[in-house]
């Protein structure tokens, strides 16, 4: 799906952040993209602008754990294609139902 055509906003004059990630899981890798409108977060912009360098600011380790058990408890769709059969229009319009006995 194109970001251009997908409808976020209210308006269509609204600005839209698009941004783009690539996922790598094991050997297998694929490209993703996360589009949302820009007033969800210029409340954020400061912040993104300038993150906090301090390393001390997570020294308990608290944020990292409830990141991770965020993470651990997203949902994730999966879509997996098992087979692929190229085939021609004339071929797939005379397919006929399939009589199961038993």
């Amino acid at each position: 799906m194109q970001s251009k055509f997908a409808n976020i906003t209210n308006s269509p004059n609204e600005i839209v952040v698009n941004t783009k990630f690539n996922i790598e899981v094991g050997n297998l890798s694929s490209n993703f993209q996360i589009c949302m409108p820009y007033a969800m977060i210029e409340p954020l912009r400061d912040l993104l602008a300038n993150p906090i360098n301090d390393s001390n600011h997570d020294q308990d380790g608290s944020w990292s754990r409830r990141m991770a058990s965020e993470l651990r408890q997203s949902e994730v769709e999966l879509v997996a294609e098992f087979a692929q059969i190229p085939s021609r229009i004339a071929h797939v319009m005379g397919l006929k139902k399939a009589t199961c006995y038993r």
